[in-house]
């Protein structure tokens, strides 16, 4: 037997160790097209395959599918899930959908069982393969493994997070998806892609099948059931040569088909065919019959068809003439034959597609003069058509009067043109780009950028199109998104909230300008919702509590609309919980304790049913741990009741480490929880748990540490790291570690005094939070002065150092106890600072008496 042939056996096998065994014959008799010298080759080697288990060595038997009959396990138990219903079978697993015990918490989940084999050994590794690969993985697009086991009588599972949606290209087709459409949608997936190659894996199985969509249009990237881990080196996937896995004929790549190992350029030219059926609806090859070989011929030597000849056999909702050119280029580049000729990374090929999104010149089009001038064109052609008129002046002078009006025509469609492009550019880099970067780490001064430029887009529009509702909805988003980067919640200085407020309330008059001139759809709904909620946040922080009750009480008013309509969204039920926590804040805040407390707990109730229900987003837990803070907060620092309080923070902090867990790289996330772990740290001291509360301030100062390491721009990270220094100072002081304790202060005061709140002309947090310090440094002197033993002279110096830092405080304290959020707080620290400052008033006139 030559190498080819047994190429195309060995291929064969695979392929029909895939198949269900009881349609098996009737498969193989179709791929094979009448060679039977090719079936009876094939049909050996699967008798070989279910015979002893010891038969053969060689590698074809260990990595193939291990597939026996299947049984049912439709209403079993598998550890705590009851199985419901079968979704899905291939020759290794069946894949049934499965619902938790417990009736309290209704929760569905995907379990794979693998099947019983002749080859355990074999079949465990593959096992624990997969799941060691899950288990690395976390990606909001890629389904989560939630456990994994082994049933009583010894078959392996996986329960997985369980996706309601349907294949990408069917999702595409039912609902008539434009280009744009569809190409971010595999952008989203290239975006998982790239997530696994990062984690040194290749997922070996791209495929329709493999990505769900659901009606949110949430993509999910399935089945890792043949991926491998790479060669950090070679970039090669370790212990594994394609030849002997099953795969998917129609979307491997030719590699795949000759056996080589899987690298990552393997699923870029998966994702290649995949983007080549989401554009037309077609296979990219055609070969002359069903033959497996004779498709795995065409695979490994012949060119696949440009989408674009493709689509004209198709109904698509879009032209030919819309793939021919630049899409055309992309999807043959990521489906060339040689690898070192494909995308270098998944990354390349989603930026590509970016750039023709955005009209830019992409890299897999050939470099010639006239490509990148027909870009720029096509970029600029307001500018361009300006230029040919002024040309056509020259040459012809004046014309018809029949003509002019064909070129005022022609002009002003042009103009639309460019106003659409420009609008759709400033939409890209504010939406797509600068809300995927927000939560990670280092991006506030390209965030700035970009809503700054995309700013000045949407301004010379306005002044264009005055009368156009979407381009002011635009621009309400861009004045939104700026309110975001000036605001200060931490109000570390309060002249920033100041600017913020112009900016949002800005946005809320446009938006409520739209909704009076009858623009009242759920969306317009969801954002005047969203502004009057931070609008009550960053009223609160800057201490103007009767403004921030009145855009709680609108928020309020707008989240029982809102959830009152027919087709309300998971989205919009955390809204209305958000802004139920958001108004009983203000209320405790205002003094009505109780009444903001249980306006709150309601809430809270609402978060807690939705994740009761299934509800998994990050979202809804996000909103609860918050929630829980702010309620613990309320317990202990406005009414005292601390022992109450401890577990409300600890279910918090727990809440959110857990998100950690999944979104690692969310700097929100980790601020968040750092600020909940000081305040359990806090909480836990003052109720008798000394060194649970040493413990879990240092933790936290560690992490904002790194936090703010990351963020050297971002005031509101330092203010915290210096606020949670100035907490575990006095923890290490009460344990008698005084020199450590000025240190911690030393370095607080350092990172405060460097913020604008410190020189601001206003009272802030920032100055009160220094006034707190030099009053915590004051006492600590005070502490050394009556410890040392030393001259006259170094007592009088730390005496005088302890008098200057108290008298300090207490010119700070004294402004604020008229303020109306510090009040409370400022009186209690004044009385400290009046009684420190008369302690060292009599310790230096009794030194100086000496």
């Amino acid at each position: 037997m030559t190498p080819d042939r047994w190429q195309v056996v060995k291929g064969m096998l695979c392929a029909a160790l895939e198949q269900d065994p009881q349609h098996r014959e009737r498969w193989l008799q179709r791929a094979c097209a009448g060679d039977e010298t090719l079936q009876r080759e094939v049909h050996s080697l699967i008798a070989a395959h279910d015979g002893p288990a010891d038969f053969l060595d060689a590698p074809v038997v260990e990595h193939a599918s291990l597939a026996l009959p299947a049984t049912d396990w439709t209403g079993r138990i598998v550890g705590r899930y009851r199985i419901l219903d079968e979704i899905g079978r291939g020759g290794m697993s069946a894949v049934f959908r499965a619902a938790r015990l417990e009736e309290q918490f209704e929760h569905e989940v995907a379990i794979k069982l693998l099947h019983r084999s002749h080859d355990p050994a074999g079949l465990m590794r593959r096992f624990r393969a997969e799941r060691q690969i899950l288990a690395r993985l976390s990606h909001p697009n890629i389904a989560h493994l939630l456990d994994g086991a082994s049933t009583e009588d010894g078959v392996p599972y996986l329960i997985m997070e369980y996706v309601r949606g349907e294949p990408i290209d069917a999702y595409c087709e039912r609902r008539r998806l434009g280009l744009a459409a569809r190409l971010r949608l595999f952008r989203t997936l290239c975006d998982a892609v790239h997530h696994v190659h990062r984690h040194l894996m290749v997922h070996g199985d791209i495929k329709c099948s493999n990505v769900l969509v659901n009606e949110d249009g949430i993509v999910k990237l399935l089945d890792f059931g043949i991926a491998r881990l790479l060669d950090p080196e070679h970039g090669s996937a370790c212990h594994a040569h394609t030849c002997t896995i099953a795969l998917t004929p129609e979307s491997a790549s030719p590699e795949q088909i000759r056996g080589e190992p899987l690298t990552t350029a393997s699923d870029i030219y998966s994702l290649g065919i995949l983007l080549h059926r989401l554009l037309t609806g077609q296979p990219a090859y055609e070969p002359d019959s069903d033959a497996y070989y004779e498709l795995t011929r065409h695979i490994c030597e012949q060119p696949p068809r440009r989408p674009s000849l493709a689509l004209e056999e198709t109904t698509a909702p879009y032209s030919s003439a819309q793939l021919r050119g630049d899409l055309d280029n992309i999807v043959l580049k990521a489906l060339h034959k040689d690898p070192e000729r494909r995308y270098g990374s998944v990354e390349l090929l989603s930026q590509d597609i970016a750039w023709h999104l955005g009209g830019f010149p992409i890299a897999a089009a050939p470099e010639s003069r006239r490509y990148r001038l027909q870009k720029f064109v096509g970029r600029n052609r307001a500018l361009v058509a300006v230029g040919m008129l002024f040309g056509l002046s020259l040459v012809i002078g004046i014309v018809a009067t029949s003509w002019q009006a064909h070129v005022a025509d022609r002009e002003r469609q042009r103009a639309q043109r460019h106003f659409d492009d420009v609008r759709g550019l400033a939409q890209t880099f504010m939406l797509d780009v600068h809300d995927s970067i927000t939560s990670l780490p280092g991006t506030l001064p390209v965030r700035g950028k970009i809503i700054g430029h995309s700013l000045r887009y949407l301004d010379e529009l306005a002044r264009e199109r005055a009368d156009d509702p979407e381009v002011r909805r635009d621009l309400a988003r861009a004045y939104e998104r700026i309110g975001d980067l000036q605001g200060d919640v931490m109000a570390t200085n309060l002249g920033n909230n100041e600017s913020a407020l112009v900016s949002l309330r800005r946005s809320r008059d446009m938006r409520e300008a739209l909704w009076s001139q009858g623009v009242r759809d759920d969306a317009l709904l969801r954002e005047r919702l969203l502004i009057e909620l931070k609008l009550a946040q960053y009223s609160q922080a800057n201490r103007s509590i009767g403004d921030a009750l009145r855009y709680a009480d609108a928020a309020a008013d707008l989240a029982h609309t809102l959830t009152q309509r027919p087709h309300v969204t998971t989205e919009d039920i955390r809204l209305g919980a958000n802004a139920l926590v958001v108004r009983g804040t203000i209320q405790a805040m205002n003094g009505a304790l109780d009444a903001g407390l249980e306006e709150m707990d309601r809430g809270i109730r609402i978060f807690e049913q939705q994740i009761g229900a299934g509800n998994s987003q990050i979202n809804i837990r996000r909103g609860l741990a918050n929630a829980l803070c702010r309620r613990g907060d309320l317990l202990a620092k406005v009414g005292g009741r601390y022992e109450p309080a401890y577990p409300v923070h600890l279910r918090s902090f727990e809440l959110f480490e857990a998100l950690i867990q999944e979104y690692p790289l969310d700097v929100h996330l980790r601020h968040e929880a750092a600020l909940v772990l000081m305040d359990l740290g806090d909480i836990a001291a003052r109720t008798g748990r000394t060194q649970e509360g040493l413990l879990r301030r240092s933790d936290a100062v560690e992490r904002l540490r790194a936090l703010s390491g990351s963020e050297p721009l971002r005031e509101e990270l330092r203010f915290t790291l210096g606020w949670a220094l100035g907490e575990l100072a006095a923890s290490v002081q009460e344990q008698g570690q005084h020199v450590q304790a000025a240190r911690y202060l030393d370095e607080a005061q350092s990172l405060l005094g460097s913020l604008s709140g410190a020189a601001a002309t206003r009272l802030n947090t920032t100055q009160f939070l220094m006034a707190i310090n030099d009053l915590k440094l004051g006492k600590l002197r005070m502490a050394q002065a009556d410890a040392v033993q030393a001259s006259r002279d170094r007592q009088e110096t730390l005496w005088s150092e302890a008098h200057a830092l108290v008298q300090r405080s207490t010119q700070v304290f004294n402004v604020a106890k008229d303020d109306a959020v510090l009040a409370a707080e400022a009186v209690e620290h004044l009385r400290t600072a009046e009684a420190a400052l008369h302690a060292c008033n009599e310790s230096l006139r009794r030194l100086r008496r000496v």
